[in-house]
Order: C-alpha cells, then sequence, then structure tokens
C-alpha cells in the first residue's frame, strides 16, 4: 500500500489512468454494460478518491449508474456521500486505494496490483515538489 504522503493535486500519470478508467465506464454506460460500467467505475474510485475532484466525479458516475439502473437507495447513498466529499476525501488521504464502495471505508481495501503500481509512480514522481 502507498507509504508516501499524498500529494496535494492529483499525479499526471495517476489522472491519465483515472481518466481512461471513468471514459471507459462512461462507454459502458452508454452500451449498457452496468457490471463493467460499475468495476470501471471502482477502478477509477480507487485512483481518484485522494483528491476531492476525481472522488467527486466518480461518485456522479455512480449516480449516473444508479439513475440508470433504477436504484433509488444507491442513488441516494451516492448523493450523500458526493454532499460529503471534502470531508470524505479528507478522511482517507491516508487510505489511497480503498476499492470503491462494497467496502468498509475505515479499512483498506484489496488494491488491484496494476492500480497500486500508478499511485506508487504516480506519488513518487511527484515527490518534492
Amino acid at each position: 500500500m502507498l507509504r508516501d504522503p499524498v500529494p496535494r493535486q492529483i499525479p499526471p500519470l495517476v489522472l491519465a489512468a483515472f481518466e481512461a478508467e471513468l471514459h471507459k465506464a462512461e462507454q459502458a454506460l452508454s452500451a449498457r454494460d452496468y457490471s463493467s460500467a460499475w468495476a470501471l467505475l471502482e477502478r477509477a474510485h480507487v485512483l481518484g478518491q485522494a483528491w476531492n475532484g476525481p472522488h467527486a466525479r466518480v461518485h456522479l458516475g455512480m449516480i449516473r449508474w444508479s439513475a440508470r439502473r433504477g436504484a433509488l437507495w444507491l442513488m441516494i447513498r451516492q448523493s450523500l456521500i458526493l454532499l460529503s466529499n471534502p470531508l470524505a476525501t479528507a478522511l482517507v488521504r491516508r487510505m489511497v486505494g480503498a476499492s470503491g464502495q462494497n467496502v468498509n471505508p475505515w479499512r483498506r481495501g484489496p488494491v488491484p496490483e496494476d492500480l497500486a503500481q500508478i499511485l506508487r509512480e504516480g506519488v513518487a514522481s511527484v515527490a518534492g515538489n
């Protein structure tokens, strides 16, 4: 898991990977491939949750997913998470990589190795800036 301090701005390497995952999620949602869209949103969440803007964008995507599926309770839950986004982001800044919405938010979840590597390299690339 990530040990370096989390930079204030999302590192370019992490941002590029985040944008790619979010774009793939949007494509899957447009194609009504809901299970793939959710899995990709979870991957984007792992990458972006330590930074307010990306974290909020993932939860907006999760709200769109919920609306398309008619999942009212999940839409409400994601809306509440979105409203608390600045606080939630601040609380998880040391827990970069909690894996999506199907885990206890107070415990670190398993992080796919490819995402862990992107996070390590991204943070290391801006260390000391």
